[in-house]
């Protein structure tokens, strides 16, 4: 299967780097799973990393894949599929909105 990597950039209001900040994606599992992840969530995938101290981050995921996109700084948290590109950012998604998440 070929991967993605989907980048970002997370920015204060006054336009530095937010560091350190949570990026997650998960694959849901499907309804009547049995196994949790430590945080209680279901997933039969998990990929998460922290931001630079330019704000930017990376996650090589599966193309094609249905993920769970979370990154709490930004209020992210989204169903959506992972582009069939072999790189792609935040405004390729279908359901994420920059506006707001500065």
């Amino acid at each position: 299967m070929a991967n993605c990597i989907l980048s970002g950039t997370l920015l204060h209001p006054d336009g530095t780097g937010a560091l350190g900040e949570l990026a997650r994606a998960r694959i849901p599992v499907l309804a009547g799973a049995t196994s949790a992840g430590e945080d209680g969530a279901l997933s039969n995938g998990d990929w998460k990393t922290f931001t630079a101290s330019n704000g930017t981050f990376s996650l090589t995921l599966p193309q094609g894949a249905t993920i769970r996109l979370e990154i709490p700084f930004s209020g992210t948290d989204i169903i959506t599929a992972v582009p069939s590109a072999s790189t792609a950012g935040l405004d390729d998604l279908t359901g994420y909105r920059t506006e707001g998440y500065l």
